[in-house]
């Protein structure tokens, strides 16, 4: 007589066990094509890009921040923005989400919705520029404002690729803590600004804290809702 095996094959549906953010291909490869538009924005415009960073410290009323711009400028200018929108979005699935791994699929939501809310923001800035303000200073506002997107997607770009590749937890929480701060330090140096741009007479500050509620904190706080109820929805 033979003996006769029987095998069970256990088959389960669905998706797998996610693996560690880190070790997803998909993310080295988001990480260096941000590494090659950095390249394209300082070659594009090599005085631009380095401009942006001393432009922090300078008034926004002063002649540098009235020049023109040309074709390069443009082009460091939006290699900078989507090097920005895409580190936001990285920073919102490695800090947001409660597995280990994400898909690429759910990280490109993330991403078209900041995109929208980066849209939308500079839309609401020039419609409320257009009824309340001149176009110069409509004009300044924008540019000090995306001046300081800018400046953080290039300062949080080094820090995500530590937190990502970091060896514990402990490491990440650091890396967390101190994006923190240099977010609450940009957003300080944007409210300055701000007030330099608009402030006129006493009268004036109801006006800018009315700016700064309607277009600076809500939309912060209304991107993170959005984030939170995204990625509960959909089981991040």
């Amino acid at each position: 007589m033979q003996d006769t095996a029987i095998h069970t094959i256990i088959r389960f549906s669905g998706k797998g066990i996610p693996d560690y953010f880190h070790r997803e291909d998909w993310v080295a490869a988001v990480l260096y094509l941000l590494f090659m538009l950095l390249v394209v924005a300082c070659v594009s415009s090599r005085q631009l890009f380095f401009k942006r960073f001393t432009d922090l410290f300078k008034s926004p009323l002063k002649k540098e921040f009235h020049s023109k711009t040309t074709f390069s400028d443009y082009v460091s200018y939006l290699s900078l923005m989507l090097i920005t929108i895409t580190v936001i979005s990285l920073i919102a699935c490695t800090s947001l989400t409660r597995k280990p791994g994400i898909d690429f699929s759910e990280f490109s939501s993330i991403w078209l919705i900041t995109l929208g809310f980066i849209v939308l923001k500079y839309l609401s800035m020039r419609l409320l520029g257009y009824i309340f303000l001149t176009p110069e200073k409509t004009r300044l506002g924008i540019r000090v404002y995306f001046n300081m997107l800018a400046v953080s997607g290039l300062i949080f770009y080094p820090l995500l690729v530590l937190k990502i590749y970091s060896i514990n937890s402990f490491y990440a929480s650091i890396i967390d803590t101190g994006m923190l701060c240099i977010a609450l330090i940009i957003i300080a140096l944007t409210t300055m600004k701000i007030f330099q741009i608009f402030y006129q007479k006493i009268f004036d500050i109801v006006y800018i804290m009315l700016y700064l509620c309607t277009l600076e904190f809500l939309p912060l706080s209304g991107i993170f809702q959005v984030y939170n109820i995204f990625i509960r929805n959909f089981n991040f």
